[in-house]
């Protein structure tokens, strides 16, 4: 198996992406179809160079080959020294397009979303503050040693000297990792006489602490990519594995039981066993091209499938959070149904343990009877009573409101004549207050009435005037 790639810097930005378009994806899996098919070739290459050199360093390894002589044995060390740099050659062609399939993101290790960044881009601003921590650091260690290298203050000196004894001893540093790329210096031990020997060592501490601190980053992160490496092998050995390709097990590495080299194999047989590997894996190449295309023709109805499913993912999920709700009201409504009959239990429990036999009661008089049944007798009659007087009030009260309007009609008709006199004695008074005579009021002669008369007339009857005649 090829050794790890290492980290590969991506330039793409985290904005999000636009979808492309179907020829701009035809194009992307020609060129995807174009890699997958050299790196077939480049690996059928690496695991056959691979074999050999296997099988060769058995061979020189063998008893068999211990009493050849030294010319020969030199040659098969050249011959071996050959093969090695052929296969590392293979491994370098190999390495390089599986790096080209990274850049194309072949197989992406997680699924890629618009708003995904890269881990390149996740821990650049982390790697640039560990550096610069770094950098700190060195400045604060040639800090201390400039410190360390002053004499002592001779006016603070002594009342240091005379705590001494009391003070604990400076606390112990912790190493610092081998690991680490950064070397600290190891600072000279304090003297007793210094003014800052304290501060400079609890200073020291938490410097080496960060140490530990910026170790364990490293670690983690070489880990992490590590990972991420193993990762991507194992998917791009799966994939291999599916396409019916033979995975490689390293030069030194545990195989199955190690073939034998027919010496005598000459370079035609190789190429032809070479040719039916190409001929396995070109085919190899078009069934995964065919499954490519199909899964490129049917994208859109899985994409539907997946909405759909989604849908009814959702669906079931709010259809759930319903019934968790109406579960805990029904444990609810379980809880109160069975106090309410853990206490009927309780008190049909106590009735059962009492005594049958009611004691014996005195006959009471007839007034006591009369005073104890008198308040329910007169709310049951009252109770009898009451619709039949409701009946009666809105009978009462329909024959009053009839009699009301009957009696309002005869009044009213039988006042508006009176009305209409009342006005026309208002008018004529009106007019015999003015001095002038009614309308329609002429003498035979043509004369005027004087004052006196017109005030002894009577005014005009407006309205019809019935007269009525009395017969003898």
């Amino acid at each position: 198996m090829p050794p790890p790639p290492p980290v590969y810097k991506s330039e793409t930005s985290s904005a999000p992406r636009r979808e492309p378009t179907k020829e701009e994806k035809i194009e992307a899996w020609v060129h995807r179809i174009k890699l997958l098919a050299d790196a077939v070739a480049a690996r059928s290459e690496y695991l056959r160079v691979e074999r050999e050199v296997q099988d060769f360093r058995q061979l020189l390894g063998s008893r068999r080959l211990h009493d050849i002589s030294d010319e020969s044995r030199a040659r098969g060390a050249t011959q071996l020294t050959d093969l090695e740099n052929q296969w590392e050659a293979k491994k370098q062609e190999l390495n390089s397009i599986v790096y080209r399939m990274i850049d194309s993101e072949f197989w992406p290790v997680v699924p890629q979303t618009p708003d995904m960044v890269s881990p390149e881009e996740r821990f650049r601003d982390l790697r640039t503050t560990v550096w610069e921590l770094k950098d700190q650091a060195k400045e604060l260690y040639e800090m201390m040693r400039t410190v360390k290298a002053r004499p002592p203050s001779p006016a603070s000196a002594h009342p240091i000297k005379e705590n001494q004894d009391s003070e604990q001893p400076p606390a112990k540093r912790r190493r610092v990792s081998e690991s680490t790329e950064v070397k600290l210096p190891v600072l000279p031990p304090a003297t007793p006489d210094s003014v800052i020997s304290k501060e400079l060592d609890a200073l020291g501490d938490r410097f080496n602490a960060l140490d530990v601190r910026l170790s364990d980053l490293e670690n983690d992160m070489v880990q992490y990519d590590n990972e991420l490496f193993a990762e991507l092998d194992e998917r791009i050995e799966e994939k291999l594995a599916a396409s019916s390709i033979p995975s490689s097990t390293g030069p030194e590495g545990g195989s199955a039981a190690p073939e034998t080299i027919d010496t005598g194999q000459t370079m035609a047989t190789r190429l032809q066993e070479l040719e039916m590997d190409l001929a396995g894996a070109g085919k190899d190449i078009e069934e995964v091209a065919k499954e490519i295309g199909y899964i490129i023709n049917h994208a859109g109805e899985a994409d539907a499938e997946i909405d759909k499913l989604r849908r009814e993912n959702e669906a079931m999920r709010k259809q759930i959070a319903a019934l968790d709700e109406q579960q805990k009201h029904n444990n609810e409504a379980l809880k109160t149904y069975k106090a309410e009959l853990d206490a009927l239990n309780a008190a049909v429990s106590t009735y059962m343990t009492r005594s049958t036999t009611p004691p014996p009661s005195s006959v009471p008089d007839m007034e006591e009877v009369l005073e104890s049944i008198a308040p329910p007798m007169l709310a049951a009659v009252r109770r009898d009573i009451q619709p039949l007087l409701a009946d009666v009030r809105s009978d009462v009260e329909d024959l009053l409101r009839k009699q009301s309007t009957e009696l309002s009609t005869a009044v009213m008709a039988k006042l508006s004549l009176t009305l209409k006199t009342v006005e026309m004695i208002s008018e004529w008074m009106e007019q015999m207050s003015q001095g002038r005579m009614p309308n329609g009021v002429q003498y035979a002669n043509g004369g005027t009435l004087s004052g006196a008369a017109r005030g002894n007339m009577l005014p005009p009857m407006k309205g019809d005037i019935t007269v009525v005649s009395k017969s003898n």
